[in-house]
C-alpha cells in the first residue's frame, strides 16, 4: 500500500471517528444545596421572623429561575425540623420554639418572585440571660440530610425593661405630663447656640454597636383641613463598644448647629402670601437608639460600602453549614404611640431658634421655613 493511500485511509477513519463523537457540553454544574438564613431576634418583640432560603440551579438563566415561585424555598417535605432553642449555660436546651411557615405578600417587585414569599416565625418572650440557637434539619431533594445551626446572644437590659434616655431626663410624672419641666433640650443658651450637647442612653447587655439618631416632625395644614405630615431624620452617631465593657450608659455628643442646618436643608422654604398652608413645628425631638450584637455589627461593618481602592471584601456568616446571619438587634425610642408626650421638649429659646433663627444667619437656617409653634404635650403629637 502506497503512503498516499495510507494517508487517505487514516484521514477518512479520523473523520468517521470524530463524526461519531458528541459535541454536547454540559455547562450546568452539579446541584449542591446551600442554605441561606437571615434572622434577627429582638427582646422587646413577642413574634420573631426568620427568612430561610436555598440556592437554585437550572437550565434557564438565573433571572428566569428567580421569577419562578418557590425556586429558592424549601418544601415542607424537605424541611424536617426548624426551631430556635433557648440554651442553658451548659448548652442544654431550656426551651424550644418551633418555626412555623407563613407567607408574606407585601414584598416589593424585583428580580425574585414577589407575589408571595415563604418566611418562618415563632412566638415567645425571650430572656436576655440566655443564648439562642437556630437549628435546621433539611433533606434537600436528591441530596443527603444535613443540619444547619447558628448561635446568638440577646440584647437588652437585665430586668427586661426598655432602654431609655438618661440625659436629658423627662420632667414631670403626671399621667398626661402635667407639671412637666420643659427645660429638656437646651440647645440655645443666652441667645447663643451651644457648640455641643450630650445625649445619654442606658446601655444594653451583649451590645457591640450603638447607632443613635433624632427625628423632627412638622406638618403643613391647608385651609380645607388637609394635613400633610413630614419629618426630618437627623443622624447623631455610632458608638462601638466591647462586650466586656459593661457600660452603664452610652453617650453621644451632638452639634446643635448641625441639627438646625439639617432641618434647614431638608424642609422647603415657605413663601408668605403665596403658600396657602400653615406650617406647624412640633416642639419635641424623638430620639432613637439601634443596638447590634457582635454578629450583627461585624456583618454590617464588612458589608458597608468600600471607601478605598480595594473593593473586594471578605464574606461573613455565623451559620454552620450555611450562609447568612442569625443575630440580635434592639430598637428603642423616646416616643411611642401610647405615650404622646414621651419625646424630649425643646426649651423656649431652642424653639425660638427653630422658628426665627435668631442666633444663626446662615443659608441653612430655619427662619425661612415658616414654622409656627405646636405644643406636643398638650394633646396628640403629629
Amino acid at each position: 500500500m502506497s503512503k498516499l493511500r495510507l494517508s487517505v485511509l487514516v484521514l477518512f477513519s479520523s473523520i468517521i471517528l470524530f463524526a461519531g463523537c458528541s459535541t454536547d457540553v454540559d455547562i450546568i454544574a452539579p446541584k449542591t444545596d446551600v442554605t441561606i438564613v437571615y434572622g434577627l431576634l429582638e427582646l422587646n418583640q413577642s413574634r420573631h421572623y426568620i427568612r430561610i432560603n436555598k440556592s437554585f440551579v437550572g437550565e434557564d438563566s438565573a433571572s428566569v429561575l428567580a421569577g419562578e415561585p418557590g425556586a429558592n424555598e424549601y418544601s415542607d417535605a424537605e424541611m424536617i425540623e426548624a426551631s430556635v432553642r433557648e440554651l442553658n449555660a451548659d448548652g442544654s436546651v431550656r426551651r424550644r420554639f418551633g418555626l412555623q411557615p407563613t407567607y408574606v405578600y407585601n414584598k416589593e417587585a424585583g428580580d425574585f418572585f414577589s407575589d408571595s414569599n415563604k418566611v418562618y416565625y415563632f412566638d415567645g418572650n425571650l430572656d436576655v440571660n440566655y443564648e439562642y440557637e437556630l437549628y435546621l434539619k433539611i433533606q434537600p431533594e436528591g441530596e443527603d440530610e444535613k443540619e444547619v445551626t447558628a448561635l446568638t446572644s440577646l440584647l437588652g437590659s437585665n430586668d427586661g425593661s426598655a432602654l431609655r434616655v438618661n440625659k436629658p431626663n423627662l420632667g414631670g410624672n403626671g399621667e398626661f405630663c402635667e407639671g412637666r419641666d420643659n427645660s429638656e433640650i437646651d440647645w440655645v443658651d443666652r441667645n447663643e447656640i451651644r457648640t455641643s450637647w450630650s445625649l445619654k442612653w442606658s446601655a444594653a447587655n451583649n451590645a457591640s454597636s450603638y447607632t443613635s439618631y433624632g427625628r423632627f416632625y412638622y406638618a403643613d395644614v391647608y385651609p380645607d383641613g388637609t394635613v400633610k405630615r413630614d419629618s426630618v431624620t437627623l443622624p447623631i452617631g455610632v458608638e462601638k463598644v466591647t462586650a466586656s465593657s459593661n457600660l452603664g450608659e452610652v453617650e453621644f455628643v451632638i452639634s446643635p448647629t448641625e441639627f438646625y442646618s439639617a432641618i434647614g436643608r431638608a424642609v422647603p422654604d415657605y413663601t408668605i402670601g403665596t403658600d396657602d398652608f400653615t406650617r406647624i413645628a412640633v416642639d419635641t425631638i424623638q430620639f432613637f437608639i439601634e443596638v447590634a450584637n457582635e454578629e450583627l455589627a461585624t456583618f454590617v461593618d464588612i458589608n458597608k460600602p468600600a471607601t478605598n481602592i480595594v473593593q473586594e471584601r471578605p464574606s461573613y456568616t455565623n451559620l454552620n453549614n450555611g450562609i447568612g446571619l442569625f443575630a440580635s438587634k434592639y430598637i428603642s425610642s423616646t416616643r411611642t404611640a401610647q405615650v404622646t408626650c414621651s419625646g424630649r421638649i425643646l426649651t423656649a429659646s431652642s424653639m425660638e431658634e427653630l422658628l426665627y433663627s435668631s442666633a444663626s444667619n446662615t443659608a441653612e437656617s430655619t427662619g425661612s421655613k415658616g414654622f409656627t409653634n405646636y405644643r406636643c404635650n398638650n394633646g396628640n403629637c403629629l
